[in-house]
Protein backbone atom coordinates (compact mmCIF):
# COMPACT_ATOMS: atom_id res chain seq x y z
CA UNK A 1 0.00 0.00 0.00
CA UNK A 2 2.95 2.38 1.12
CA UNK A 3 4.29 1.86 -2.14
CA UNK A 4 1.47 2.54 -4.45
CA UNK A 5 1.19 5.66 -2.52
CA UNK A 6 4.26 6.44 -3.21
CA UNK A 7 4.57 6.09 -6.72
CA UNK A 8 1.61 8.25 -7.22
CA UNK A 9 3.30 11.10 -5.68
CA UNK A 10 6.72 10.91 -7.91
CA UNK A 11 4.61 10.22 -10.46
CA UNK A 12 4.47 13.66 -11.49
CA UNK A 13 7.73 14.61 -10.98
CA UNK A 14 8.64 12.13 -13.14
CA UNK A 15 6.44 13.67 -15.86
CA UNK A 16 7.28 17.15 -15.86
CA UNK A 17 11.03 16.04 -15.55
CA UNK A 18 10.58 13.80 -18.48
CA UNK A 19 8.10 16.52 -20.48
CA UNK A 20 11.37 19.39 -19.39
CA UNK A 21 13.93 17.26 -20.91
CA UNK A 22 12.66 16.69 -23.93
CA UNK A 23 11.48 20.08 -25.07
CA UNK A 24 15.54 21.05 -24.03
CA UNK A 25 16.68 18.51 -26.48
CA UNK A 26 15.10 20.37 -29.36
CA UNK A 27 17.23 22.70 -30.51
CA UNK A 28 16.30 23.46 -34.08
CA UNK A 29 16.50 26.61 -35.96
CA UNK A 30 15.74 27.95 -39.50
CA UNK A 31 18.71 28.94 -41.86
CA UNK A 32 18.42 30.36 -44.96
CA UNK A 33 21.05 28.62 -47.28
CA UNK A 34 22.09 28.21 -51.09
CA UNK A 35 22.42 24.98 -52.30
CA UNK A 36 25.91 23.59 -53.61
CA UNK A 37 24.62 19.92 -54.07
CA UNK A 38 21.63 18.38 -54.19
CA UNK A 39 22.51 14.29 -54.89
CA UNK A 40 23.81 11.02 -53.67
CA UNK A 41 27.36 11.35 -51.94
CA UNK A 42 29.64 9.17 -49.73
CA UNK A 43 29.22 10.41 -46.17
CA UNK A 44 31.72 9.51 -43.31
CA UNK A 45 30.36 7.38 -41.12
CA UNK A 46 27.92 5.97 -42.94
CA UNK A 47 29.15 2.57 -43.58
CA UNK A 48 26.50 1.34 -45.76
CA UNK A 49 25.08 4.70 -47.68
CA UNK A 50 21.97 4.64 -46.37
CA UNK A 51 21.45 8.23 -45.46
CA UNK A 52 19.94 8.95 -48.90
CA UNK A 53 19.90 12.18 -50.57
CA UNK A 54 22.26 14.53 -49.42
CA UNK A 55 22.26 18.20 -49.54
CA UNK A 56 25.67 20.37 -49.33
CA UNK A 57 24.71 24.35 -48.04
CA UNK A 58 26.04 27.14 -47.13
CA UNK A 59 24.33 29.01 -45.25
CA UNK A 60 23.89 32.90 -46.24
CA UNK A 61 24.98 34.68 -43.18
CA UNK A 62 27.99 32.43 -42.79
CA UNK A 63 26.77 29.86 -39.85
CA UNK A 64 28.30 26.99 -42.04
CA UNK A 65 30.14 26.73 -45.51
CA UNK A 66 30.12 23.40 -47.29
CA UNK A 67 28.31 21.14 -44.86
CA UNK A 68 26.53 18.54 -45.76
CA UNK A 69 22.57 17.12 -44.32
CA UNK A 70 20.99 14.35 -44.80
CA UNK A 71 16.24 14.81 -44.78
CA UNK A 72 14.96 13.44 -40.84
CA UNK A 73 12.21 11.48 -43.00
CA UNK A 74 12.39 8.46 -45.49
CA UNK A 75 9.65 7.90 -47.80
CA UNK A 76 6.39 10.71 -49.52
CA UNK A 77 8.19 13.99 -47.06
CA UNK A 78 11.70 12.84 -48.34
CA UNK A 79 10.67 13.16 -51.45
CA UNK A 80 8.85 16.44 -50.93
CA UNK A 81 11.90 17.67 -49.45
CA UNK A 82 14.09 16.15 -52.30
CA UNK A 83 11.98 17.59 -54.81
CA UNK A 84 11.85 21.66 -53.16
CA UNK A 85 15.48 21.19 -52.92
CA UNK A 86 16.36 20.05 -56.61
CA UNK A 87 13.67 22.96 -57.45
CA UNK A 88 15.76 25.94 -55.89
CA UNK A 89 18.69 24.43 -57.12
CA UNK A 90 17.58 24.36 -60.83
CA UNK A 91 16.26 27.82 -60.33
CA UNK A 92 18.99 29.60 -58.08
CA UNK A 93 16.45 29.75 -55.28
CA UNK A 94 17.84 30.06 -51.39
CA UNK A 95 15.95 27.49 -49.13
CA UNK A 96 15.03 27.89 -45.72
CA UNK A 97 16.10 24.47 -43.95
CA UNK A 98 14.95 22.97 -40.24
CA UNK A 99 17.86 21.41 -38.23
CA UNK A 100 19.92 20.92 -35.31
CA UNK A 101 23.37 21.74 -35.82
CA UNK A 102 24.18 21.39 -31.77
CA UNK A 103 23.01 17.45 -32.47
CA UNK A 104 24.91 14.86 -32.20
CA UNK A 105 24.26 13.53 -35.92
CA UNK A 106 26.53 13.74 -38.38
CA UNK A 107 25.87 15.03 -41.02
CA UNK A 108 22.84 17.01 -39.69
CA UNK A 109 19.46 16.08 -40.40
CA UNK A 110 16.71 18.34 -41.70
CA UNK A 111 13.49 18.20 -40.50
CA UNK A 112 11.74 20.91 -42.84
CA UNK A 113 12.87 22.85 -46.00
CA UNK A 114 10.93 25.43 -47.67
CA UNK A 115 11.70 27.42 -50.83
CA UNK A 116 12.64 31.06 -50.54
CA UNK A 117 11.85 33.25 -53.59
CA UNK A 118 12.98 36.59 -54.32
Amino acid sequence: MKTKSIWKSLAPIFITSFILSSNAAAEEAWYDCTIDFVGSQKIKGDKKNKAGPVLQLDEVRGAFLDKQFIFSTRGRVQSQMLATALTAAAGGFEVRILTDLDANETPPRISGITLVTP
